[in-house]
């Protein structure tokens, strides 16, 4: 089994080494873990800090797993800009409404319900980027790995829902 690691926040570098990350949310996750190999004490690991109640910790799925059909699979991702500038960040779930890019080390995440939310966040990035009034959107995506059919993960972001 490729390195097995735990952390509470998901940063850019997590993506560096692992391209495909998963919340844990669920116990039959575990089992998928067991059948990777996973050891038991980072397993109890995993379940103390899901059990503390700060949120849910992250894990990285190995490359030589196809992806999990569940919610919550955070997968490294290309953006396009509507100008051709080229992004990096992550798209959660194959079939994506919530989307992040990496901005220095942290992720400034996008949704496509939240339009205020979503207002802040292209603030955030036209900073980082020193964008200025560039088109952002559309931004088309491209996910790293395929879906579980094997199939490319690939579409557009526009502006968000009204």
């Amino acid at each position: 089994m490729e390195e097995f690691r735990i952390t509470r926040d998901l940063k850019p570098s997590d993506f560096s080494e692992h391209e495909v990350w998963s919340e844990y949310y669920d116990f039959d996750e575990l089992e998928e873990l067991r059948s990777w190999g996973v050891a038991e004490h980072q397993i109890n690991e995993l379940l103390s800090i899901a059990k503390e109640g700060s949120g849910h910790p992250y894990y990285p799925i190995p490359r030589s797993v196809s992806l999990p059909d569940r919610m919550r699979v955070y997968i490294l991702s290309k953006f396009i800009t509507a100008n051709g500038d080229e992004l990096r960040g992550i798209i959660i779930n194959p079939n994506p409404f919530v989307f992040g890019i990496f901005c220095g080390n942290g992720i400034v995440m996008f949704s496509q319900n939240l339009k205020d939310f979503w207002s802040k966040s292209e603030e955030k990035v036209r900073s980082s980027y020193n964008t200025g009034q560039s088109p952002i959107f559309p931004l088309q995506y491209s996910a790293i790995k395929p879906d579980s059919e094997g199939n490319q993960i690939m579409g557009v972001f526009g502006e968000p829902n009204a």
